[in-house]
């Protein structure tokens, strides 16, 4: 199991700078004020084509948002491959039929299944070597970290913090049923430090992310 993790985070190592550094086709709002896009009190739409082996990546601060969207391809015969062996090892899914309320919310080499899947912590929110299965995820927290972790079946994801001093209310993201790869979920978001560097979030089959704003954004 040692061996595989270390396996996993050398795979996502490279997927990672191999996304960041790579030729990428960006939509930002940062350069442009944010009431010339949207009108105060409604939330930010964007959508993104039906493509095989396309991932979306969301750099985001308290101040800016950057989203990119990079090609697969080169990358996708190896995801597959992580996901299956990772599906391999967890053939034992664990049902959670209640909200998983805690401090600290933290799993590692787990597949969680059900209904609905609502996570909420005051502090941390980490899945490392993850699978969650589910038509809805719901994820409520400042601070959270995603690390080899994929997505089966999913619909919407929700991102909700609760931090005053960010800018962000909800992130919602929805997804492609039937995808041609799996639906990974890599990266961190931290609603309370955002303004110290960008967070980067990396996700597969996206159809469209929905970003509601802290009323705050708007009387700055």
């Amino acid at each position: 199991m040692n061996s595989f993790i270390k396996n996993n985070k050398q795979f996502f190592s490279l997927f990672l700078g191999l996304l960041l550094h790579s030729p990428l086709a960006a939509f930002t709002i940062n350069n442009k004020p944010l009431e010339s896009i949207i009108q105060p009190g409604d939330a930010l739409l964007l959508t993104f084509p039906e493509e095989n082996n396309v991932v979306v990546i969301l750099e985001i601060e308290n101040e800016s948002l950057i989203t990119k969207t990079a090609n697969l391809d080169f990358l996708a015969p190896m995801l597959k491959g992580i996901f299956n062996k990772n599906n391999d090892k967890h053939s034992c899914p664990v049902m959670l039929m209640s909200p998983i309320i805690s401090n600290v919310v933290s799993y590692k080499s787990s597949y969680l299944i059900g209904e609905q899947l609502n996570f909420q912590s005051k502090k941390l929110l980490r899945f490392i070597n993850c699978l969650l299965e589910s038509p809805s995820i719901s994820i409520t927290g400042n601070r959270m970290l995603f690390d080899d972790s994929f997505l089966i079946d999913p619909e919407t994801l929700y991102l909700f913090t609760d931090s005053l001093e960010s800018n962000y209310q909800v992130i919602r993201i929805l997804f492609y049923n039937e995808p041609k790869i799996p639906t990974v979920l890599a990266g961190s978001i931290d609603f309370l430090k955002l303004n110290k560097g960008p967070q980067t979030l990396v996700l597969s089959n996206v159809k469209a992310i929905s970003i509601e704003f802290n009323p705050q954004v708007w009387h700055k």
